[in-house]
């Protein structure tokens, strides 16, 4: 009888990482951003970190589901911006979204740096 490989998610541990991750990569954005600052502390931009950890967690919980379509997490990242910072004009989703996925990047290479050191 072969022995099969058993794997545990503490879904608690997935959604604290996810919510600190998704708060830094907000702040980041916020403090790239040339436009004027925002005051990042503020409920909507919690409600952003929320919708993106509560996502994550999801994506992980059902790996096979629609959720890890690299669409919808598009679609989760533009939501995310938009209730965070609410971009008034095209130019200004742009500098926004251009902004978050510099920001993503940035900490997500740092921290798998950190990983392998």
């Amino acid at each position: 009888m072969e022995k099969r490989a058993i794997l545990k998610v503490y879904v608690d541990l997935v959604f604290i990482v996810n919510f600190i991750m998704d708060a830094a990569v907000l702040w980041l954005t916020n403090r790239l951003m040339v436009l004027p600052r925002e005051n990042i502390f503020r409920l909507k931009t919690a409600a952003a970190v929320m919708i993106g950890a509560v996502f994550a967690t999801a994506a992980q919980l059902y790996p096979y589901s629609i959720l890890n379509h690299p669409f919808s997490r598009l679609i989760c990242s533009i939501l995310m911006v938009g209730i965070a910072f609410q971009p008034k004009d095209g130019r200004r989703w742009l500098l926004y979204m251009a902004g978050f996925y510099l920001a993503a990047f940035a900490i997500g290479g740092v921290a798998l740096g950190l990983w392998f050191l």
